[in-house]
């Protein structure tokens, strides 16, 4: 789908798409999945784009070469991020995945821009700034769009009406501020563009979609800032393409306007990431386990019997009541199954006489949402029916 509404913009002379998100889809494709399955990814991906291209009559040579160096890009990309990014270092992911796609980028347009200026005649350097700006662009705003997607974090959505009154208020005021800024020739209130006041005045109404479009994320979380940021490039990119909005200035060349309109999304998108990062930087969580602050549910584990009584508080941790987790199999049943052997062995009475110990593991809270768990379990006690496993659930701040 990104490569069909990505080809609409493609130059027919020199075959380089303006917008070409199905960068960054690779590129996400490529870190969601195992290193075992990437060849056949790239195999479906190449038989894609080349089916893609066939269709909008390019020739062999170019599509072979252009699917080839694009997905040999996405590769690097990934491998690089996958490689050298720090476990559990969210910023410093980030930071490597954006030096990554800068570089590698770069590399790969280079290698474009040359092979199609001896096969077309397209000076090089307008080739090379065409490429690099595209997949930068794409690989940045599409990679952060579907991550947001696939690695929501549901806690962080703001709970209650009021929250979602406001999401859904910012969502509708950053749909109508982006289509009166970019679709609305409104020369009472916008000056005209040829104008340095005008241009000035449009840069800066431009700002306001971003406002409404950070607020959704925050109320929402990943898949408000998913949507906001779909919502935000149909209309800028509709509009732009359409000759309207305010990235039309004197002196740039044609497709220029369309690069910067891409730029204006990547900068939202980047801030919308840097922000959830800062939030979560800025809760308290222990740097081995990932442990949340709070109190958390503490429970009492009857090893014999399997019996297991939570505090009132499991339903704050996990949304579920607790005659749901009543026995040892009830919670089994809703552990993630590479879990389940080392979550018996932490919960064993052998283990436990040997002392406190901690575990982080994946668990299945209310529907299908996956949760991470720390138990800190300082031990066994004893009661009148006998040993008694005592501990405390956290949610953890890693995924």
């Amino acid at each position: 789908m990104t490569g069909i509404i990505s080809l609409e913009f493609d130059d027919p002379i020199t075959q380089v798409a303006v917008v070409w998100f199905p960068a960054g889809v690779a590129v996400a494709a490529f870190l969601i999945s195992q290193r075992s399955g990437w060849p056949l990814l790239f195999a479906v991906l190449l038989t894609t784009r080349i089916y893609l291209d066939f269709h909008w009559r390019h020739d062999w040579a170019s599509t072979l070469v252009h699917s080839c160096l694009a997905l040999s890009a996405a590769i690097c990309i990934a491998w690089l991020v996958r490689r050298f990014s720090r476990r559990n270092d969210y910023l410093h992911a980030i930071v490597l995945w954006i030096i990554a796609t800068v570089v590698v980028c770069g590399v790969e347009a280079a290698l474009t821009g040359t092979w199609l200026s001896f096969t077309r005649d397209v000076p090089l350097q307008r080739l090379l700034w065409v490429t690099w700006i595209a997949n930068i662009t794409g690989v940045i705003f599409a990679t952060i769009a579907i991550m947001s997607l696939l690695h929501d974090d549901l806690n962080a959505c703001r709970s209650g009406w009021l929250a979602r009154l406001t999401g859904a208020t910012a969502f509708v005021l950053m749909c109508l501020s982006t289509w009166f800024i970019f679709g609305v020739n409104s020369h009472w209130l916008k000056p005209d563009v040829t104008d340095s006041a005008g241009s000035a005045m449009n840069f800066a109404l431009a700002c306001i979609p971003i406002i409404f479009c950070v607020v959704v994320s925050v109320t929402w979380a990943g898949r408000g800032a998913t949507l906001a940021l779909l919502t935000l490039a149909t209309l800028v990119i509709h509009n732009t393409d359409n000759g309207q909005g305010p990235f039309f200035l004197k002196g740039l060349n044609p497709d220029e306007p369309l690069l910067l309109a891409q730029c204006y999304l990547c900068a939202t998108a980047l801030l919308i990431v840097f922000l959830r990062v800062l939030s979560k930087s800025a809760r308290r969580y222990d740097l081995d386990t990932g442990r949340a602050a709070g109190e958390g549910v503490m429970y009492r584990l009857h090893p014999e019997s399997g019996a297991i009584y939570w505090d009132d508080n499991l339903r704050e941790v996990l949304g579920i009541e607790a005659p749901v987790l009543s026995t040892f199999n009830d919670i089994i049943d809703r552990v993630h199954p590479k879990d389940r052997e080392k979550l018996r062995r932490h919960w064993s009475i052998q283990q436990r006489r040997q002392g406190g110990a901690s575990l982080t593991f994946r668990i299945t809270a209310q529907g299908s949402d996956t949760r991470v768990i720390c138990d800190n379990t300082p031990g066994l006690m004893a009661d009148s029916t006998g040993e008694v496993i005592v501990g405390n659930w956290q949610i953890s701040h890693y995924k």
